[in-house]
């Protein structure tokens, strides 16, 4: 009976310790599931500049429909947004590739030759 919540005389809410718990360790698991998607991120980053390919960092502000892929709460986990990840053509599989597109949503996923795209402000 201590999850369901009481209302004190001031009008504050009151939850009991089972409640608390239960809400860290939610937290904890989010918390976890984004250090581990950073994490992988990070190791497809190592492994693309190791077989020859290229990472960009977003430097400017992102688009719109990028900064809704991009969660702030990475960046401050010390991750970053990626502009462009760019494949090595001999050393691509379609499995990398869709990797790369899982792991970097906000980024332009390209293989072989880079494209310059140009965003007028």
């Amino acid at each position: 009976m201590d999850c369901i919540k009481r209302v004190l005389p001031g009008g504050r809410l009151q939850f009991g310790l089972r409640s608390f718990l239960i809400l860290v360790a939610l937290i904890a698991v989010w918390l976890g599931s984004e250090m581990h998607t950073i994490r992988q991120r990070q190791l497809l980053r190592a492994h693309i500049k190791k077989q020859g390919g290229e990472i960009t960092p977003a430097t400017a502000n992102l688009l719109p429909s990028q900064a809704q892929a991009y969660s702030t709460w990475r960046n401050w986990m010390g991750d970053e947004p990626i502009a462009y990840v760019g494949i090595s053509m001999s050393q691509q599989t379609d499995q990398e590739v869709a990797e790369a597109e899982r792991l970097f949503p906000e980024a332009i996923v390209g293989t072989g030759i880079r494209l310059t795209v140009w965003v007028a402000k």
